[in-house]
This record gives structure tokens, C-alpha cells and sequence, in this order.
């Protein structure tokens, strides 16, 4: 049932995607689920949606558990959803269900930006509005302990290029300071194939080069190498081995033995850890790339667990 769930998934991406490198938006959003706010808890969560920047659409959806009081500072997570730039939403049924599970689990509030997707909006939108994703909650009338960046996939990729932004113009940024990041299977790429993605291109669900190398074209600009810092975070393209990396927060990393991108995963690890960076590296040997939507997997259970654990490790008591 999962494998055909997921080839359901895949065949509706692959139907919207068309020749000139545009994506039939029309048709997408007739195919694809999407979620209202819904202020009365579910499943002990109430959602609220909040506008950062009506002129490029830019908003956020607030996750709160209903067992805490409005004023009450606990920690707060900023996700970013994965679909290689390009696809899903803040409010995708699958999307919306996973951070009301993240919520609830690591009993914190979540904020999922609605950040602009390529190949409208290509790079650095998305990274542009996660920051200002940061400086909207800098501003808000919420306490917060601590702050925590987190995404899947393209949203980890997000997550990481926004923590280096925020350590380096911290100064811009009165109230938030990144304690952690949470990296789901982040999307990383490269000109030459991995031996990951060549032993299990086409062989695993969401699994196909071709695919992940499209993704990367609609986003980057007109002839960027994947070697590049901001897919390849080490590449030969990219002058990530000589920056400073000092304050960088721990980061966790999740990865899937059936993940394309495990090695490019794995490497970027060692290169984080490499120059002083907490790192803490979570395999789920059985994992596809994004199995945590489909709920009746156990990794999928535990990778909740996993987050709210290193949460809790990481947070700051101290309250804003």
C-alpha cells in the first residue's frame, strides 16, 4: 500500500511538469489535498495562519499545542516543507498533519513558512523568505525558550542556508537565536553521481535522478553547476571549506538506507562536523525519501520521537 501511495504521488508531479520547464499549477492544485487553518485543536493542536508579506505571498502557519497558554515560552520550530523548490505548501493535508505531529511530540510551537516556489520564483527566494520568516517571528507577540530551524528534503536544504544566514547577520536580529537544526533527508546535489544514486536511481520510491537534477534546474539560476555551495555545500564549486563556521548550531541530520541522497547527506555531515559543528546523524535503514508522510511506517512514528529528543537536549530555558 505504501509503494502504491507513493507512485500515486510521483505519477501527479510527474503529470504537471511540462516541456519548457514550467509547472501546470492549475492542475496540481486540483490533484493535491490541501489543509485549512483550524483554531479549534485537533489532536490537541491549534492552527492559525499569519501574513509576513502580502506582496510576494509570503505567510506562515502557526502550530500551537492547545494545552499551553498563549504567553507561555516554550520552544518554537520553523519548518520548511520539502518538494525540490517546487512543489507542496505550508498547507498540504500530508504536510499540515506532519507538523501537528512535530508539535505535539516535542510539545512546541511550529511555524511552517509558505515560502515561493521555483521555477516562479527561483533562487534565492526561498532562502530570502525563510529569513524573513525568522524576522517575523523576532517581531511577533509570541515567548519562545528557543528556536529551531527544521525541513525535509529541499525544506532541509532551506533550513540550512537560513542557519548560516542568521549566525552571520545576527546582529539584524533582535530576539532569535538558532539553538538547532533539524535536517530531513536534506536535498544536496553534484555534477558527478554519488554510488547511492546510481545503486538505487529508479529503484526506490521518490528515487530518480533525473528528477532530483530538474528539480535543481528550475531553481538555480540559468547554468549554475549542482557543484555549487548552495546544492553541493562542499563541492569543488563551493567556498564553504574556507568560511567561519563558529556558532553554528548542533544540527541533527536524518537519513534513509533507501535515500538516493544518503551519501551526499553523509558527506555533508562529515564536512559540518569537520569544522566543529555538533552533529548528530540519525539512519533509518528501511527509509525511502520521505517516508515520514506515510504514517503507518514505524520510522515514521519514531522520527517524531527523534526530533523532540534533540529539542529537548538543545533548548534554552531562558524565555523572550
Amino acid at each position: 500500500m505504501t509503494r502504491l501511495k507513493a507512485a500515486v504521488i510521483t505519477a501527479v508531479t510527474r503529470s504537471t511538469r511540462r516541456r519548457d520547464g514550467t509547472i501546470n499549477r492549475t492542475l496540481l492544485a486540483a490533484l493535491v489535498w490541501k489543509a485549512k487553518p483550524s483554531p479549534k485543536p485537533i489532536k490537541g493542536i491549534s492552527t492559525t495562519d499569519h501574513t509576513v508579506d502580502a506582496s510576494r505571498g509570503l505567510w506562515v502557519r502557526l502550530f500551537s499545542p492547545a494545552a499551553v497558554q498563549p504567553g507561555t515560552a516554550i520552544p518554537i520550530i520553523v519548518y520548511f516543507h520539502g518538494g525540490g523548490f517546487a512543489y507542496h505548501s505550508a498547507s498540504t493535508l500530508a504536510y499540515d498533519a506532519l507538523c501537528r505531529r512535530i508539535a505535539g511530540s516535542a510539545h512546541a510551537r511550529v511555524v511552517s513558512v509558505e515560502y515561493r516556489l521555483a521555477p516562479e520564483h527561483r533562487f534565492p527566494a526561498a532562502y530570502d523568505d525563510g529569513f524573513d520568516a525568522l524576522r517575523w517571528i523576532d517581531d511577533a507577540d509570541v515567548r519562545f525558550s528557543s528556536v529551531f530551524l527544521a525541513g525535509d528534503s529541499a525544506g532541509g536544504n532551506i533550513a540550512h542556508h537560513v542557519a548560516r544566514r542568521a549566525v552571520a547577520e545576527k546582529e539584524t536580529l533582535r530576539r532569535v537565536r538558532v539553538n538547532g537544526v533539524v535536517e530531513i533527508q536534506p536535498f544536496f546535489g553534484g555534477e558527478e553521481a554519488t554510488a547511492s544514486e546510481l545503486r538505487l536511481d529508479g529503484r526506490v520510491p521518490f528515487g530518480s535522478r533525473e528528477s532530483y537534477e530538474w528539480l535543481w534546474r528550475t531553481f538555480l539560476p540559468a547554468g549554475s553547476s549542482l557543484d555549487g555551495k548552495w546544492s553541493n555545500v562542499f563541492g569543488p564549486g563551493s567556498d564553504s571549506g574556507s568560511e567561519d563556521w563558529t556558532d553554528f548550531p548542533a544540527t541533527m541530520v536524518i537519513i534513509g538506507g533507501l535515500d538516493l541522497l544518503q551519501d551526499r547527506q553523509r558527506m555533508y555531515c562529515e564536512g559540518i562536523r569537520g569544522r566543529g559543528v555538533e552533529v548528530t546523524a540519525v539512519e533509518y535503514p528501511n527509509a525511502f525519501h520521505g517516508f515520514f508522510v506515510f504514517t503507518e511506517l514505524p520510522e515514521a512514528k519514531k522520527m517524531t520521537i527523534d526530533i523532540a529528543d534533540f529539542v529537548r537536549t538543545h533548548f534554552s530555558p531562558a524565555c523572550s
